[in-house]
């Protein structure tokens, strides 16, 4: 935990001796500090630059370069996104003939991340595929880190234009530059991911081993469950492969508090969309497409849905799904309309802006020249107009003939659509009596099953009966049961403390936890009544520290039980409160909640 601590007492020293006088020179430490600040603590580094900002226009211009690349890094890595090139593209002429081969490197790959955030694909492409030329000429001296990362973009660039070869290989390298690869379930689960998009399962599922076991040797099942949750997805959908699956999902239902989170409803939704029972599938399908805001997931989650209330022989639920995926997908064809359409004006400034760029050039290059070479200069400006005229002239005359083609060939189109259009009416008309005399039946079937529905509602009523009176009687041997099994109060407590200390105490924590439940339960039963009353929502974690509190544990001892820091122990303590200020009095009950 004091890894880093040197480097902050080292800029608070420096901070302290530059902030008097805004327009003393940045050191070329500080630079250093702020560079390795950018990685710890972005945001930091971000407000630091940010102070310099007045004295860096009379530094040399390295340290004000440096500024600059500086200064996109800690956005970048902020999460803030870039709108402008301007800045980046001074920084990267500079550093095309100054500095070492990592800061090149770095002024390649954040000047395509800036491209990126414009949406301006063609180049970032462009600047990525640099940056990793230079990294490859110069591997041995430039920073993995900075080439996995310019990787790692081109992967996802690939992915986005359904290359998965391209993607496969980015990723690849990504893989092989990582010294902890093996140890980082991250990279290989996006290695395995682009195995799967090349139709490669048996490397795909080697990685997604590997990577279950390292978090299992972790314990970090709850922070990974998303890698989980997306391998459970994946092995539902191959053949053969429902004893992986089920590891997978036996771990997810140990959390299934996390069912929220979008792609763990939706793993589970395919899972049992595959190997049933059909209720669950229906129900995590439908929390996924209220946790998704993607129009893409919306509509193949909606399809799903109806195939699979048209399964279970729910004809009306099904065609409502399948009217929502007829409209997700005209919303979907819309946004991808809309999507190309951005990329299209992208190229298009692209070739703009450089053949602007060339233009200008050649007319820099044309200016230095000017006094010896005008007459020639512009004669030949003379023969090209001629030239280019000429050649529009042909091109308009191709145009024409082309247009006309098209003209003849539309027309004869059309003709033939006219035929179609009265063979589809014809059939149209048939269509429409069919579907009369459809109707007259349903009508009939319709009278049939509202016969059948009051039958079943009789036989639900007696159903009924029969299950309140089963509850009770069970109620009552579960009562007497807890009577027979219960400790005392203050027993509890003591080993539960016990084992807060790391005493051992002859049972696991679970054991005591569960014995503190049965005996709060028995002892003050109306404790938990009220509190689940007030908060009928209440996750198993908060309820367990709600128990833990009414018997009595401090803050500290109950962080030590359940696994969190004790801030966040008081925090969750104080929103049970809040939670229960808003019952009827059952903060009374909790024993100083």
């Amino acid at each position: 935990m004091y890894q880093g601590l040197w480097k902050w007492f080292v800029l608070a020293i420096i901070m302290t001796a530059s902030m008097p006088s805004c327009h003393q020179k940045v050191a070329h430490i500080e630079m250093e500090v702020l560079d390795s600040l950018c990685d710890v603590n972005p945001q930091k580094a971000l407000d630091l630059l940010s102070a310099y900002e007045n004295a860096i226009s009379k530094s040399p211009q390295d340290t004000r370069m440096r500024y600059a690349l500086l200064l996109t890094k800690a956005r970048d890595k902020s999460f803030i996104s870039h709108t402008s090139d301007s800045l980046m593209k001074e920084v990267v002429s500079y550093y095309e003939n100054h500095g070492d081969v990592n800061e090149r490197l770095e002024a390649m790959y954040y000047m395509g991340s800036v491209y990126r955030d414009m949406h301006d694909s063609p180049r970032a492409l462009q600047w990525y595929l640099k940056a990793t030329d230079w990294g490859e000429r110069h591997i041995e001296e430039v920073d993995s880190t900075i080439l996995r990362n310019v990787y790692a973009q081109l992967a996802d660039i690939y992915s986005i234009q359904r290359d998965a070869r391209l993607c496969l290989a980015a990723n690849k390298r990504e893989f092989l530059l990582d010294n902890h690869a093996l140890q980082d379930p991250t990279t290989m689960m996006d290695l395995a991911l682009s195995y799967m998009g090349v139709r490669q399962p048996d490397s795909a599922l080697s990685l997604f081993d590997s990577s279950l076991e390292h978090i299992q040797a972790l314990g970090k099942e709850r922070k990974n469950i998303d890698i989980i949750a997306a391998q459970l997805s994946w092995l539902a959908s191959l053949p053969q492969k429902q004893d992986e699956a089920k590891i997978r999902l036996a771990i997810i239902r140990q959390h299934l508090d996390l069912d929220t989170i979008y792609n763990v409803a939706s793993s589970l939704g395919n899972y049992y969309a595959r190997y049933g029972p059909s209720d669950s599938a229906i129900f995590f399908n439908k929390r996924a497409m209220d946790r998704s805001t993607k129009l893409k997931v919306k509509r193949s989650t909606a399809r799903r849905l109806a195939m699979l209330y048209r399964q279970m022989g729910l004809k009306d639920s099904s065609l409502r799904y399948a009217d929502l995926y007829m409209q997700l997908n005209d919303s979907l064809t819309e946004q991808q309309q809309s999507e190309e359409t951005q990329v299209v004006q992208n190229e298009f400034e692209y070739q703009r802006n450089k053949e602007a760029e060339e233009e200008a050039y050649r007319q820099a290059a044309e200016a230095k020249e000017k006094l010896l070479k005008y007459g020639i200069a512009a004669l030949l400006t003379l023969t090209l107009l001629l030239i280019i005229l000429w050649q529009r002239e042909k091109k308009a005359k191709r145009e024409i003939v082309k247009r006309d083609v098209e003209l003849e060939t539309q027309s004869s189109q059309m003709t033939e659509k006219d035929k179609e259009l009265a063979v589809r009416s014809q059939r149209l008309e048939e269509l429409d009596r069919t579907l009369t005399e459809k109707e007259e039946r349903l009508a009939d079937l319709d009278l049939l099953l509202g016969a059948k529905e009051d039958e079943m509602s009789a036989i639900r009523e007696e159903l009924y009966r029969t299950q309140g009176i089963n509850e009770e009687l069970a109620s009552q041997f579960e009562l007497e049961h807890k009577k027979k099994e219960v400790t005392e109060l203050s027993e509890v407590q003591e080993l539960l403390r016990k084992k807060a200390d790391g005493h051992q105490v002859g049972k696991t924590k679970r054991e005591l936890i569960k014995d503190l439940f049965a005996t709060i339960d028995y002892t003050d039963p109306l404790f938990a009544q009220q509190l689940r009353h007030s908060i009928p929502d209440i996750s198993r974690d908060d309820l367990t520290m709600a128990y833990m509190r009414h018997a009595g544990l401090t803050a500290l001892e109950i962080s030590k039980l359940v696994g969190m820091d004790r801030s966040s122990v008081h925090r969750h303590l104080k929103v049970l409160e809040s939670l229960l200020a808003h019952g009827e009095d059952a903060s009374t009950q909790i024993g100083g909640l």
